[in-house]
């Protein structure tokens, strides 16, 4: 039954990330909208005029992303940037002073899963903190929780054979937790409902 919930949640997983996402980045008066946001590498963002002369250019870029500048009027109507580094971004126009910023996170990868159950976790669903408990007591661990986006939204070390992990700042939702011990991975979905 445990390989079945994993393999659909993989597929699940892969299925929502098979397709990139388009930002788009409304021009309107002397803002931005949305000013800041958070993509992947390889979503785009299209920055789209609404009325009057704009443009949209890179200020502060990661080292190994490609900066860019585009005029935004009525003969040019949008501009698409599609980010490849990870990183933090800020844009602006110089024509109005609007500034904005985005974030490129790469999701969090699933490593070499195995059917072995190296921990356990509880309760579930977990309010406020959620314990796990190792197989291995004597072995450090790194615990991870997931979204269904693939995005990291934790990740912990663990020297012992348990752990308390506080998830009061998680968002509500269904989550995998991914451990990895002794070079294996394992994973179990679990519902924060804070």
């Amino acid at each position: 039954m445990r390989s079945k919930l994993l393999m659909i949640a993989l597929i699940s997983f892969m299925a929502i990330r098979s397709s990139a996402t388009i930002v788009v980045v409304t021009l309107a008066g002397t803002s931005f909208s949305p000013a800041n946001f958070t993509v992947n590498p390889g979503d785009s963002i299209k920055w789209v005029v609404s009325s009057g002369s704009h443009n949209t250019i890179s200020a502060v870029i990661p080292a190994d992303a490609s900066p860019w500048s585009s005029v935004l009027d009525a003969t040019t109507l949008f501009f698409i940037y599609v980010p490849a580094a990870d990183g933090d971004y800020t844009y602006r126009c110089d024509i109005h002073g609007e500034e904005g910023s985005f974030t490129v996170t790469t999701p969090a990868k699933v490593g070499n899963v195995t059917n072995d159950k190296i921990f356990s976790l509880s309760p579930n669903p977990a309010s406020g903190i959620l314990h796990i408990s190792f197989a291995e007591n004597n072995s450090p661990a790194t615990v991870s929780i997931v979204d269904l986006n693939g995005r990291s939204v934790l990740k912990q070390g663990v020297n012992s054979g348990a752990a308390d992990i506080d998830v009061k700042g998680i968002t509500n939702g269904i989550y995998l937790v991914l451990a990895t011990q002794g070079g294996k991975t394992t994973s179990q979905q679990v519902m924060i409902a804070n």
